[in-house]
This record gives structure tokens, C-alpha cells and sequence, in this order.
């Protein structure tokens, strides 16, 4: 019996949601998190410095794929200034 492996996005793919999106934003979100808890920025300072909506962040923070591709980043580039010029 061949083996099958789990494809955990799978579940988020749909017709007007290709796997390759769900996955950029999946690999951009997690970069998100992490440079925000290394960097310990607020929402609405990133927002700012992303000149997004702070709902978009705080969206975001919830893992929705509702939030374009586009603004994911332009949160990771915001986070990344705000933590390379914080230190």
C-alpha cells in the first residue's frame, strides 16, 4: 500500500484560494510572528510603519487567510525595519 501524506493546507485551498497562495501566506504569516515576538513591536506601530489597517495586523496575529498577500508583506518588511532600527 502506497503512502499518503498529510497535506495540513489542504483544507484551505479552495477554487478562489490556490495551494501556492495558501502556502506563501502560511510562510509569510509565520515570518510575521516570529520577527514580531523577537522584536516585541505593537500592532498599531506596525500598522503604521506598513501603512495598513491595524484590523489587517490584528487579523494577521489570528492566522486568517483573510488578509492579502500583499499586506502580510508589508507587515513582515514594517517588522523588520521597526526591529533592525530598534536595536
Amino acid at each position: 500500500m502506497p503512502f499518503i501524506g498529510f497535506d495540513p493546507l489542504a483544507r484551505f485551498v479552495t477554487e478562489d484560494r490556490p495551494r501556492e497562495l495558501v502556502r506563501a501566506k502560511f510562510l509569510a504569516s509565520g515570518e510575521f510572528q516570529t520577527l514580531l515576538e523577537e522584536g516585541g513591536q505593537s500592532v498599531e506601530a506596525v500598522a503604521a510603519q506598513a501603512n495598513v489597517d491595524p484590523a489587517d495586523i490584528e487579523r494577521l496575529l489570528a492566522n486568517s487567510l483573510d488578509v492579502d498577500l500583499d499586506t502580510i508583506q508589508k507587515a513582515v518588511a514594517a517588522v523588520r525595519y521597526l526591529n533592525d532600527t530598534s536595536h
